[in-house]
């Protein structure tokens, strides 16, 4: 089964792509991570095919996030999303 990790700290945009993906994409798994320490603790956990993040947040930021996966998840494609 192919699987999404979307992270986001603003909860209505979380659940909006959630909703969305799983919408358009009903045989994948979409998760949700609330920032990205939360986001690292999953991609431990599960198999993820793509990880779509916000990159302001607080904790652990998008591009901090991308460049930690690059390391340790290297075969996971990743997606910044800029807010305006």
């Amino acid at each position: 089964m192919h699987s999404i990790l979307i992270i986001d700290d603003e909860y209505p945009i979380r659940e909006w792509l959630l909703r969305t993906i799983r919408m358009h994409y009903s045989g994948w798994r979409v998760d949700s991570a609330v920032n990205g320490l939360d986001a690292l603790q999953k991609l431990e956990e599960a198999d993820y095919q793509l990880v779509i993040s916000d990159i302001r947040m607080q904790k652990l930021d998008g591009i901090g996030l991308l460049e930690q996966m690059k390391r340790s998840h290297p075969k996971v494609g990743g997606l910044v999303r800029r807010r305006h």
